[in-house]
């Protein structure tokens, strides 16, 4: 999940621990936070500076979460 400077790097996939406050958590399935309608040019999953990537994400227990993860 994330692209970066026309590459992609996988930062998690289906399946994966995912670490968060409650400890690690597995992800069930997840969404890349895209731009609003009429927002074009702008990258809410990504940030401007291709830095860090915003998701929703669903784990196997049921609970969510909005994470921001560092892009290497």
């Amino acid at each position: 999940m994330a692209a970066s400077s026309d590459q992609l790097k996988l930062l998690f996939r289906q399946g994966d621990p995912l670490s968060v406050r409650q400890g690690a958590k597995q992800v069930k399935s997840f969404t890349v936070l895209f731009p609003a309608g009429g927002a074009e040019g702008t990258a809410r999953g990504l940030s401007p500076s291709g830095n860090f990537a915003v998701a929703h994400v669903e784990f196997t227990d049921r609970t969510h979460a909005i994470v921001k993860l560092a892009v290497p």
